[in-house]
Order: structure tokens, then C-alpha cells, then sequence
């Protein structure tokens, strides 16, 4: 099951923002969701098949993070690693954030 706190704390540490105070954090981990799913939409998209995407968008509209996360991993063989990498990415973005 996706847990959101899990997944949240584990970024902040992966960023390095653990320590930050809770509004800068908030800020930062907003910024980062937004950019993650930009930039995974714009791949992903190019990955699936018509098939796939058509099978794709009820799920995107039901907005379930959980049933979203199934189907691009079932789908998508690389999908966390591709996650991680944005996550990586990101980082130069997250420290400005933080510095602002």
C-alpha cells in the first residue's frame, strides 16, 4: 500500500530537507510533485501504447494515486527508476527553493 508520510519523509531525506523548517518543506515537496509529474507524464506517455493509454486515463481521472502507481509499474518496467532519477534531477530545484 502507497503511504504517503513514508514516501514524503523518505524524500526529504533523499534531498537533503529533513531539517528544514515544515513551510519550506512543504514548499519544496509541492515543487517536486509538480515537476515529477511533468516531466514523467511527457516520458510516460511515450512509452505506452494506445492501448495502454487509453486504459490509462479513467484512472488519471479517478485521481488515485494507488491504482495510478499499479498500472505504470505493471506497465513500465522501469517506472521507479525513472521516478528516482526525476527525484534526482530535482534536487538543483529544491536547494534554490530552500535558499529563496
Amino acid at each position: 500500500m502507497f503511504d504517503e508520510k513514508f514516501f514524503e519523509d523518505n524524500l526529504a531525506k533523499i534531498l537533503g530537507i529533513s531539517s528544514i523548517p515544515e513551510n519550506k518543506k512543504k514548499e519544496v515537496m509541492e515543487a517536486m510533485q509538480n515537476h515529477i509529474q511533468n516531466q514523467l507524464a511527457h516520458k510516460v506517455m511515450g512509452q505506452l501504447s494506445m492501448s495502454d493509454k487509453m486504459k490509462l486515463m479513467p484512472l488519471m481521472m479517478k485521481k488515485n494515486p494507488e491504482e495510478i502507481m499499479k498500472f505504470m509499474v505493471e506497465k513500465i518496467p522501469n517506472f521507479p527508476e525513472q521516478i528516482q532519477e526525476e527525484i534526482v534531477n530535482f534536487k538543483p530545484q529544491a536547494l534554490q527553493i530552500i535558499n529563496s
